[in-house]
C-alpha cells in the first residue's frame, strides 16, 4: 500500500510540474482576451503605427543578383552599412551608459542583422547543411569582406552588368540576303556565367539550378574556401578608401565579431572584456571564452552533486512524504542547471 502511495505521488506531483510550466491561469481582460479577433480593417492599428516603406529602408528586399557586378556591389554595400549600424549603436551605447542597451540600440542591431542577412544572401550555401547556415554563413560573409577590403578591387564599371549579361546570353541571329544564299551571321559574345575576382580565386558564378536558379553568388568552391583565404591574407593591410579605391572597408569587423559574446550586436556588459587585437582567438575562441566555459561548466557540476550530496544526508532522517518530493528536486535541479548552462555557454552568451 505504502508503494502505491508513493506512485500515486510521484505521478502527481509530475502531472502539477507540468500544468504549472505549461499553462498559467489568466484573468481575460479586453487588452489580452485570446478571442478577440485581429484587426484587419488597415495595415496598421494606428496612424502612429503606420511607416512608409521605400527601396532602401525596405526590410524584406532581396539582395541584387542579376549580374557579377550587382552581385559584388550588393555584398559590399550591405556589409559596409551593417558595420557602419554596428558602430553607431556601439558609440550611442557608451554615451547612454548602464548595462543594458536601449531599444534605439537594439533597432540599430536589428538593422544591422538584417543588412547582414542579405549580405550572406550573396553566398551559394547549397553544400551546407541548414542547421548550419546562419553561422557558417555569418562568419563567411565576414571574413570575405576581410578578404575584399585587402585586395585591389576592380571599378564597378569594370565588372559584367545586366546589360553585359543578357546580351552575352543571347544567342546567335542569321541574317539571309533574299533571293540567294549569302548569310550574315551575328557572333555572340562569350557567355558570362562566371566572373572571377582579378589576382585571386574567388568567384562569382550563375546558379543554374535549385532555388537560386538565373542569380549571379560567389560559388560554392569560394564559400568552402573562405576560411583558407583569410588566414593567408589576414596580415595584410587593408585597401585604402580613395579615388583609386571605390570600395570602402569596414576594418576589424570579423575580428570583433568572433572576439565578443552574443552575436551581431554585443551585450552592453562586454566592453569590459578584451577584444579586437588584445583578445587572440584560440582554436575559435578566444581565451577568456575558453576560461567563461570552464568556469560555468564546473559551476553547473559542483551545484547538481552539491546539492546532491546535502540532500542524501538529509533523507536519511526525513520521512517518506518528504524523501518522495526530495527525490524530485535533484532530477529537477539537473534540468534547470542544464538549461541555465545552455543559455549561457551555447546561446553565445560566452561562445559565438
Amino acid at each position: 500500500m505504502r508503494l502505491i502511495k508513493k506512485f500515486l505521488l510521484r505521478v502527481l506531483t509530475v502531472l502539477i510540474i507540468i500544468i504549472l510550466t505549461q499553462s498559467a491561469v489568466i484573468s481575460i481582460s479586453p487588452d489580452n482576451n485570446p478571442l478577440e479577433p485581429p484587426e484587419t480593417h488597415s495595415p496598421c492599428k494606428s496612424q502612429s503605427d503606420a511607416i512608409s516603406i521605400s527601396p532602401d529602408n525596405n526590410p524584406l528586399r532581396p539582395p541584387e543578383t542579376d549580374s557579377p557586378r550587382a552581385t559584388m556591389s550588393g555584398f559590399m554595400k550591405n556589409m559596409n552599412e551593417a558595420y557602419k549600424l554596428i558602430s553607431e549603436a556601439e558609440d550611442q551605447s557608451k554615451k547612454e551608459g548602464g548595462l543594458w542597451h536601449s531599444p534605439e540600440v537594439k533597432k540599430k542591431g536589428e538593422q544591422a542583422q538584417l543588412a547582414l542577412n542579405r549580405a550572406i544572401d550573396a553566398l551559394n550555401l547549397v553544400d551546407i547543411p541548414p542547421i548550419n547556415r546562419q553561422d557558417f554563413g555569418t562568419e563567411s560573409a565576414l571574413m570575405l569582406k576581410e578578404i575584399l577590403d585587402r585586395l585591389k578591387l576592380p571599378k564597378p564599371d569594370d565588372i559584367p552588368d545586366e546589360k553585359a549579361v543578357s546580351q552575352s546570353l543571347k544567342p546567335p541571329t542569321r541574317l539571309e540576303v533574299r533571293g540567294g544564299e549569302i548569310a550574315v551571321v551575328s557572333q555572340s559574345l562569350k557567355p558570362v556565367t562566371r566572373w572571377e575576382v582579378p589576382g585571386s580565386e574567388i568567384a562569382i558564378g550563375l546558379v543554374e539550378e535549385g532555388f537560386n536558379v538565373n542569380e549571379y553568388l560567389f560559388t560554392p568552391e569560394t564559400v568552402k574556401r573562405i576560411r583558407e583565404f583569410y588566414e593567408s591574407i589576414k596580415e595584410c593591410e587593408y585597401c585604402e578608401y580613395n579615388e583609386s579605391n571605390y570600395w570602402k572597408t569596414s576594418p576589424d569587423f570579423y575580428t570583433d565579431y568572433i572576439t565578443t559574446p552574443g552575436y551581431l550586436l554585443p551585450p552592453k556588459w562586454s566592453r569590459w572584456l578584451p577584444r579586437g587585437k588584445y583578445a587572440k582567438p584560440l582554436y575559435g575562441q578566444t581565451l577568456w571564452q575558453w576560461f567563461s566555459l570552464a568556469i560555468m561548466t564546473l559551476v553547473v557540476f559542483t551545484t547538481i552533486f552539491g546539492v546532491k550530496f546535502l540532500l542524501k544526508r538529509y533523507i536519511k532522517t526525513a520521512n517518506s512524504y518528504k524523501t518522495v518530493w526530495l527525490g524530485l528536486f535533484i532530477p529537477a535541479l539537473t534540468l534547470l542547471m542544464t538549461n541555465f548552462w545552455e543559455l549561457s555557454v551555447l546561446e553565445s552568451f560566452f561562445l559565438n
